[in-house]
């Protein structure tokens, strides 16, 4: 399935980030649609300072720690959980040592058949979402079974992400799975039920198509997610109600029912409303201290700085500056001051090889000195992008 195999499975080029420094206002006003966020349609010719290093981090291969691709990064105690695309989940300390598995595929109390995707608790330990046993399955980092939380049959099928709210609820992003498109739910862990908050026109023949891969952001208790198709930023206010925080300021018009909900496959409603002059909205939101990074399926990124409401809209195939060339990567994760991507070892090489033949005579970025020395069976690498 086309939006399966997307799973940050982008392409590579030479990125640059060309961005889109936003006019200032006046003034701000917090209107119905939350805060505006302009410089979305305002670019200009030179990149602001912001990258302070950028990182990489090969993750070690030993004999139990191959990993096929990498899907999910979730940051929690100094070191990185992964999980990859045979559903497994492994835990790397913050300089990519491998330290330990957490589950096991099958059948058995403690494991489980299918990783829809995982999440850290305020405990800070590890939640795996079974979708196929419809069970919650809890560890520490150490790899350690904590406890397994059942669920009515077909409540947990096709969950795309989720963050623990106060209490005991979660809210959960739903894979629309045909006619159902439920979009955004609660999920109790103490009545074991799922209330839909919000749903989607949309309407695909595909199956569990994703709308949506990384669509909620939870940073030091503050709660924001997207809707496709949006312009807007929402959080959930003290009575679950779904309520904007921030709205991109664009003059593109967005695509209607009539749109969205005829029965075409999903690549193609994204691609139709660009076609269109549509604006596309939203599929992933990360944040840290100062930024919130937003991107989309076409890998369009756009960068907002939370202390002046503007942002900076990234392009593909521009070059940030003469000196830099920085590999275009989709980011998976952040940190209070870093955006994580994950990148194979072969294409990192490609990206130093880019760099060599179309930038002689400039002196090589540090991220990229050390390229050479990977193997090439080497598990993917983390890439961090820290900011100032």
């Amino acid at each position: 399935m086309f939006w399966v195999n997307m799973r940050r499975i982008c392409y590579f080029a030479l990125m640059a980030l060309m961005l889109i420094p936003a006019a200032s206002c006046s003034q701000r006003v917090l209107c119905a649609g939350g805060m505006p966020v302009t410089g979305y349609e305002e670019p200009v010719d030179t990149l602001p300072d912001i990258i302070k290093k950028i990182e990489v981090i090969p993750l070690e291969v030993t004999e139990n720690s191959m990993l096929k691709g990498i899907v999910q990064v979730e940051c929690v105690n100094s070191s990185y959980i992964v999980s990859d695309d045979s559903d497994r989940i492994f835990r790397f300390s913050s300089k990519g040592k491998y330290l330990n598995r957490i589950g096991n595929e099958g059948r058995a109390e403690a494991e489980y058949l299918r990783v829809d995707t995982f999440m850290i608790d305020s405990l800070n330990r590890v939640v795996i979402f079974d979708g196929a046993t419809d069970k919650l399955l809890i560890f520490n980092p150490d790899g350690t079974f904590v406890k397994v939380i059942r669920f009515p049959s077909g409540t947990l099928r096709f969950i795309n992400a989720g963050v623990q709210l106060k209490g005991d609820n979660m809210l959960v992003n739903d894979r629309i799975f045909n006619y159902g498109n439920t979009l955004y739910s609660l999920l109790s862990t103490h009545e074991k039920k799922k209330k839909e908050i919000a749903n989607t026109p949309l309407r695909s023949p595909e199956v569990a198509c994703y709308i949506g891969e990384h669509p909620i952001s939870m940073w030091k208790g503050n709660l924001k997610f997207l809707k496709p198709f949006d312009k807007r930023i929402y959080t959930l206010n003290d009575k679950d109600e779904i309520v904007p925080v921030m709205t991109i300021a664009t003059s593109k018009k967005l695509a209607g029912d009539d749109i969205l909900s005829k029965p075409e496959e999903t690549n193609k409603i994204f691609l139709n409303i660009r076609k269109k002059g549509y604006f596309e909205g939203f599929t992933s939101i990360f944040e840290t201290e100062k930024y919130i990074l937003l991107d989309n399926w076409h890998n369009d990124e756009f960068l907002i700085d939370k202390s002046t409401m503007t942002g900076y809209r990234i392009r593909d195939n521009e070059i940030i500056d003469s000196m830099l060339m920085v590999p275009r990567m989709s980011i998976i994760a952040s940190t209070d001051d870093s955006f994580i991507s994950g990148m194979d070892s072969i294409t990192l090489m490609v990206v130093n090889d880019m760099f060599d033949n179309n930038m002689p005579g400039y002196k090589k970025p540090e991220f990229l000195q050390k390229i050479n020395s990977f193997p090439k069976d080497a598990n993917p690498c983390l890439v961090k992008f820290v900011m100032k």
